[in-house]
Formats: structure tokens, sequence, C-alpha cells
């Protein structure tokens, strides 16, 4: 994962390929105010400062936020810094301005120096909550008179003042650069100037007017212009296309009807256009530049009006793929070269050779534009959520009863672990395709075409979709694939429905609070109420779609003989599970949203809880030969009200060297963390969102 975490803006695009975008950000305050009026900081705080580098040196190159070679030049040349973590910010302090000072009137000047910071200074001066900055050679010797510099960097640590600043970049306002490892399922913009007061407050990116939108963006903004859609909304048998279809719209264009159908259309047009490169096959010669241009935007520009007119004709053939393949013929009518050969539109085919290759497009597409950058979302958080409180000491619980402090951090570490291990397994998953006719022998291929290698075609039409082929099949591609895909999606649903109901506990328990939100209300009749109620909707619908998905998982792989017609029902399903999913995965991300840290609740359990103590003391013991030890400690602990003095008591009468006395006496439940928070702090090196989360 990037170390610039929240500078590096993080922006989903859905709907692929990317058409252009326009960017525009706002300043939580700036423009033609006084600094003061914009909220700037006027006040001097203390802290400590060093030099690092050489002597008059601009400062070394990259750093955690990731502005790379840019701070070798103006604006950053020489005025570059580390900071401890409590201006770092987990990456958000990067790119802020503090003016600097040293106090020393012989050899300090006046001015402050102002520096960017560009890095994070880990351990030594600037661990345990210090406030210190770490400068380039230049930047802290400008802190001295004329010609002291020297003098100024020989004192190696000083004592300084400091406070936010206005970035004044002449000429500059406000730049972005598109990041290393920038996918096209993942925007990474780096905010590289600020130019005024404060931090970026919000981001919008709009489509730029007379930009194209690909097939998926253009269904939805026909979705959203009927002038009926509310009242379908209102009307709609699923929440998913009622209530909750704002939060589940990217996934419509993929396993909807519309979505079906545009696929179906797709593997039709590209069939033909393999047909029509095979040599044997002189009835199909090859097409045009023309001709492909026009079987093509029939693909591209593939439209709900379009699907309406597929939907008519089925009601006269009542069969889906066949109403397919006769709208083709009809589009085709007006173009003598492919009216010629329109018989064969479907050559060869049976329904589920195209059925089967538009579900696994769906399936592929779908998951990776909008399934996985969900999930990455929040892994993210989590990760974000375990080095931020990293520190902060909270009582387990094992049980329901109070066990060895942890820290919130590590607990959040935990699951950010466990959901990205499984995000791995996902790249492990084929998506399959068959094109082997009725049941999967190329019966009439091969009678109508006998020196044609079937197999070798079907194989090669099937990748040049972006699918694995799959040799061996009936008149189905027997979905095993989708199995072993919903299975991974069940099971991470499973760690995601545990974090919910472990952070719904913690909330009870009044670990974290819940920021208010204005103008929601929590009770109909109790006017103080804030309740979980995002983990608990993430809860709810995880639970419905591993009934789905699971369902679809046991249902999928049995067919009875060559075919029956069950999977046709359950694979219309496929959406559901998903968006259910999907639905859950973003309740999950506003829930995270919505919580900060209660330390002085977590405070106080553990100061009531000294008996957790009775772990390590029995332990040392152990160590040094006291018999029973354990027996002692359950003696003194369970069910008994322990204190600090009552603890204390039983560590001075015990026959230990005094050096390893004292150690325990300085023991307390708030410190009895283990290495907690050190585990916290690295889940970035365990955490591999590069690997996982996509199907190939």
């Amino acid at each position: 994962m990037g170390s610039s975490r929240a500078l590096a803006l993080f922006l989903l695009c859905a709907l692929l390929p990317a058409p252009p975008i326009s960017v525009s950000a706002a300043l939580l305050f700036g423009g033609g105010k006084s600094a003061k009026a914009a909220g700037a900081d006027m006040e001097w705080r203390p802290a400590t400062a060093t030099w690092y580098g050489e002597a008059e040196g601009d400062g070394s190159d990259g750093g955690a936020c990731g502005y790379g070679t840019l701070v070798d030049v103006v604006p950053m040349k020489a005025r570059v810094g580390s900071v401890s973590p409590v201006l770092f910010k987990d990456g958000e302090g990067c790119g802020a301005c503090y003016k600097v000072k040293c106090l020393d009137r012989g050899i300090c000047s006046r001015r402050a120096v102002t520096v960017i910071v560009t890095d994070e200074c880990p351990g030594g001066l600037c661990a345990f909550g210090r406030t210190h900055f770490d400068l380039s050679g230049a930047a802290y010797s400008r802190m001295a008179v004329a010609g002291a510099g020297g003098r100024l960097r020989d004192r190696g640590q000083l004592n300084v003042v400091y406070r936010r600043t206005a970035c004044k970049y002449g000429g500059k306002n406000i730049a972005f650069r598109v990041n290393e490892g920038s996918t096209n399922f993942w925007l990474s913009l780096l905010v590289e100037f600020e130019d005024g007061e404060g931090d970026i407050g919000s981001m919008q990116m709009k489509q730029m007017v007379g930009a194209p939108l690909d097939w998926a963006g253009r269904s939805l903004e026909e979705l959203r212009s009927l002038p009926d859609h509310d009242t379908f909304c209102l009307m709609a048998l699923s929440p998913l296309d009622g209530r909750y279809d704002r939060f589940v719209k990217e996934l419509m264009p993929f396993f909807s009807e519309f979505g079906l159908i545009r696929y179906r259309v797709l593997i039709e047009i590209k069939w033909l256009l393999k047909l029509s490169q095979i040599p044997e096959i002189t009835e199909v010669p090859q097409f045009s530049k023309e001709a492909q241009a026009f079987l093509n935007a029939i693909i591209e520009d593939f439209c709900i009006d379009d699907a309406k007119e597929v939907k008519k004709i089925e009601k006269v053939t009542n069969h889906d793929v066949k109403a397919v393949e006769y709208f083709l013929k009809q589009r085709c009518s007006s173009n003598p070269e492919i009216a010629k050969v329109s018989e064969f539109f479907h050559f060869g085919c049976t329904s589920e050779d195209i059925n089967n290759l538009s579900h696994a497009l769906a399936l592929k597409e779908g998951v990776n534009r909008v399934m996985f950058p969900a999930m990455i979302d929040i892994c993210r958080a989590l990760c974000s959520l375990a080095t931020q409180n990293s520190g902060y000491p909270m009582l387990a619980r094992t049980h329901g009863q109070p066990a060895s402090p942890t820290t919130v951090g590590k607990e959040m570490a935990n699951f950010a672990a466990r959901l990205s291990d499984i995000g791995k397994s996902f790249s492990e998953v084929k998506i399959l395709g068959k094109f082997a006719g009725a049941v999967g022998n190329y019966n009439a291929d091969v009678v109508a075409y006998p020196e044609v290698d079937w197999p070798k075609v079907a194989e090669e039409f099937v990748r040049s979709l972006g699918l694995q082929f799959n040799p061996y099949v009936t008149q189905i591609e027997p979905h095993d694939y989708i199995s072993k895909l919903f299975n991974l999606f069940t099971q991470f649903n499973n760690v995601l429905t545990d974090f919910d109901r472990d952070m719904w506990s913690y909330i009870s328990l009044g670990y974290f609070k819940q920021i208010p939100k204005a103008g929601e209300v929590g009770s109909s009749t109790m006017p103080h109420k804030i309740n979980p109620i995002d983990f608990e909707n993430s809860d709810g619908n995880l639970c419905q779609a591993n009934s789905i998905l699971s369902g679809i998982s046991m249902k999928l792989p049995i067919s009875r003989m060559q075919r029956d017609l069950t999977d046709s029902t359950v694979l219309r399903n496929l959406g559901m599970g998903l968006g259910h999913s999907l639905l859950a995965y973003k309740a999950t991300i506003r829930g995270i949203s919505k919580v900060q840290v209660n330390e002085s609740r977590l405070a106080e359990d553990l100061e009531q809880t000294w008996e957790v103590l009775a772990e390590p003391i029995q332990t040392v013991m152990r160590r040094y030969g006291i018999p029973e030890p354990y027996e002692k400690l359950k003696e003194l602990t369970r069910g008994q009200a322990v204190t600090k003095d009552s603890m204390q008591q039983f560590i001075d009468g015990l026959d230990i060297p005094e050096e390893v006395r004292s150690k325990l006496s300085k023991l307390t439940p708030h410190s009895y963390t283990g290495l907690a928070e050190d585990l916290a702090r690295d889940i970035e090196k365990w955490v591999d969102l590069e690997s996982g989360f996509q199907i190939k």
C-alpha cells in the first residue's frame, strides 16, 4: 500500500473505459480572506527540530508523501521536512506548510523559515507523541542569523516554536499528478500543490462536457432520464431496484436484463466476425472495414431502446436468445454485405454457447469494475483505523469477559489482514467459457465443415473475449468457477459480518463514539438515540447476500444429464447476491467514517480490571520457580474484586529479584498490551492489495 494514504485521493471510476474527466478541489479555507479570518493557526506552539543530509542540502528525494523528485524543484526546493506522526497524520499532513523558528536570540534570526511536509520521521525524537521537525540542512540553516548557519547546525537538536501557515506557490493554485499504480479500475491522484490556507476539504469529479460515455455509463444515464424512474423504484419488488437503487446502480449495466441482452448481442456479432476469418468457411468472406465498423457500432451504441426492440421480438418468439438473432438480422438488413451472410448469425450455436459467455463477461467486468474497488476501500479504511489507533489500549474480551488488554488498532488490523488475504484468492479464479454446441461435441459444426479444427476455433474465440477456455462440457459450461467465485465472496462477507458485529459491540460498550449527522433521526420516539445503523445494515445485507450466493454456489454445479433448465433462472440472480454485498460494503464504509475512539471510556474499563495482570505475574513466577503460581493468582483474582493496591500487595510478597519486582509494580492494565501497538503499525507490510482483488 502507498504510504501517502490520505494525500493520494483515490477515486473510484465505476464506469470504464474511463472517459475524460475534469477534477476540481475546494480548500477548507483560503481565498482572499486574511489568515486569521480564514482560520489559519496564529498561535506559536513548542516543538523540537533537527536536520539531516548535506549541510546546505535541499533534502532527500522521495519521502512518505510520494512527491519523488519534486522535492528538488521550486516550490519545494530547500524547504522540505519530515515531521513526527502527530503532524504527519497518516498522510493527511502531507503538503502542509509550517513556519518554524528557533528562540536563542544570540544565534537565531527573528524570521521563521517556512517548510513543507514531505515525509514522516519514525522513532527517536519523533516517537511517543512528540512534535518534531527533521528539516533539510538548507531549511534548518535559514533559522540562523546571517553567517551563523554552521554554528546552529552544530547544536544538533533545537527547541523551536511553530505554527501552521498558508502555502504560497507563485503562479500555481493547485496541481495534481496521476500516481503510479493507477489502473483501468482505480485512479490515484497526488495533490502536488495547495496554494493558500488549509487542506483539501472536498473534491469532485465530473464528466467533461461532450466527452463520450462507455456503454455502461450511457445505460445509467438513460435510466436516470426515464420520467417514471421514481415510480418504478416505489413499485419495485426487490429493494435493490427500489429503496437501495442509488447504492447499487453501478451493477445494473452488467447484471440487468439489459446487460444480458447486450452481452448476447456482443457474442453473436463477435462470432460472425470470427467465422469470416476462417478460410475454410468461404460462404462468409472477410468483411470490409466498413462492414466491420457497422457491426462493431451495434455493440458500442447498444442502448435501452435497442434492448426494448429485442424484448418486443421475444414476445413473438418466446425465446430470448432467438430474439437477439432476429434483432441482428433486422438491424443488418440495411447493409448488403452483412445481409448476404446474416444466416450465419448463431451458426452452429446452442443458446448456452451464447449465454455462458454472456454471464462470464458480466461477472468478470462487473466484479472487476464495481465489487473489487469497494472491497479494497474497506481494506484501506481498516488499515487506516489500525495505524491511527495503534496505541490506544483496550480491554480485550474472550467469552464476553475481561481478558488480556490489546489496542484498538490491533483489533482493526486483524480484520484488514483477514480480508486482504481472501482478496489474494480471487486472482486464482478462472472465468471459463465453452463454445462446443448442443452437447459439447461440436456435432453440427463437424457435419457442416468437417475440415475445420473446431476445438481450436472455439478456444481461440473464447480467449479472444478475455475468458479461459473449458474444453470438457455438456450443453452448458458446468459453472464450477461461479461456485468458487461466490464461495470467496461468501467468505469475505463472513469476515466482514464478524467486523460489523464487533464494531456494534464496541459502540455498545462506549469504546467508540458515533459522530451525529445533522438532520438524522435515531428513533421515532427517543430523541437522544444515535444507533449503529450502518453496521446493522451491513450485517443484515451480508446475511441476505450470503444466503443467495451460497444457494447459487450449491445449485449451479448440478444439472441433470447433459443439461436441464434449472440453472437458467438461477443465473439471472447473479446480480442479487453481489448487489446485497455491495450495499453492505458501502454501509460498512459509512459506519467506519462516523466513529471515533472514546479514550476516556477505554481507560475507565482498564482501570476497573486489574485482575488481567494475573497472567503476566503468574508467568514471571513460573520463571523464578515459585510453586503453584497459577493457583495462587487464581485464588487472588477469580471472582474477587481486584484493585491496584491488592495487586501491589501480592507483588510485594513475591520472592523474586528486586529489579523484576520493580518492573511488575510498574505494570498496569493500560500498559500490558504486549506487541499490539507494533503489530497494528506494521499492518501495511502484510496487507497486499496489488496482487489480490482482481480477475484476469
